[in-house]
């Protein structure tokens, strides 16, 4: 009698034996390192609301990561990354004084994508609140720490300025939402094998990046969209259900602005390719 298995799924992996015990041992000599240089450890939810992630991608769900929506109607992401949990929790706790705050971190993460892998552990730490060139030197110096501490005898760093990549993002005149979504996408712009129309074709379809030509509804000196009752009746039944405390003029504008703020294809694609090189 054949019975069908379950395989696991692409990307993912099991551990025994002595893949799990050298997995462990470099988790662990990297976390000592950082709790010897006073980072606090902190543990956070592998789920969290999508829109904690969307926020670092321009506002929009990222492809790679794993959302659905749970039974009580929230949208949620398996954690693709630690920083905007670690920050979400500094927000929401009460800290003592105003900084820096040091925490480090070490677990699952998930990625959804062609790499190797999925699901991958990653550690590492925050240092919040602190400005100075001496800031990116202790984490610069707390990375080379953790590499020593495991025993990884060859490594490379790669740094990024993200200051320095908005203002050359900027220069080809894409609005924040778009220079976030662009950042967030760092990887798979590096990854010379991969083609940059699809992430154009993902910017467009998440409104950030226009696909051709848009039609304007009429708007006042103030860009404020101004509705004739017949397009109040066609927004109404197209919408089919409450509009709540929102009024049409207010959704249309909502939509017009999200249209306005629209990058040109060309524009994107050349910042994109500045950014991969």
């Amino acid at each position: 009698m054949n019975l069908d298995t379950v395989k696991k799924l692409a990307g993912t992996r099991d551990l025994s034996g002595n893949d799990l015990a050298l997995a462990n041992s470099l988790e662990s000599a990297m976390s000592s390192a950082l709790s010897a240089a006073d980072y606090e450890r902190i543990e956070t939810p592998v789920l969290e609301r999508a829109d904690l992630f969307a926020r670092k991608s321009g506002g929009e769900i990222n492809s790679s990561l794993y959302s659905f929506t749970d039974p009580g109607g929230v949208k949620v992401s398996l954690r693709p990354e630690f920083t905007s949990s670690v920050i979400r929790n500094l927000i929401e706790s009460p800290q003592p004084g105003t900084g820096p705050h040091r925490r480090a971190y070490s677990g699952p993460v998930f990625r959804y994508g062609d790499g190797a892998f999925r699901q991958m552990t990653q550690v590492g730490a925050e240092l919040v609140g602190a400005a100075e060139p001496s800031a990116d030197a202790e984490i610069l110096g707390l990375a080379l720490e953790c590499v020593q501490a495991a025993k990884i005898e060859r490594y490379s760093f790669r740094i990024g300025h993200l200051g320095l990549m908005h203002e050359t993002l900027r220069s080809f005149g894409l609005s924040e939402p778009v220079r976030m979504y662009v950042a967030s996408n760092m990887e798979r712009i590096a990854d010379e094998t991969r083609n940059l129309n699809d992430l154009l074709d993902q910017a467009q379809a998440s409104g950030l990046v226009t696909s051709g030509d848009r039609s304007v509804p009429m708007s006042d000196t103030n860009g404020t969209v101004q509705l004739d009752e017949t397009t109040r009746t066609l927004l109404r039944e197209s919408i089919g259900v409450p509009i709540g405390r929102r009024s049409p003029e207010k959704i249309l504008d909502r939509l017009m602005r999200k249209t306005r703020d629209a990058t040109d294809p060309e524009s994107f694609l050349n910042a994109v390719e500045i950014s991969r090189n």
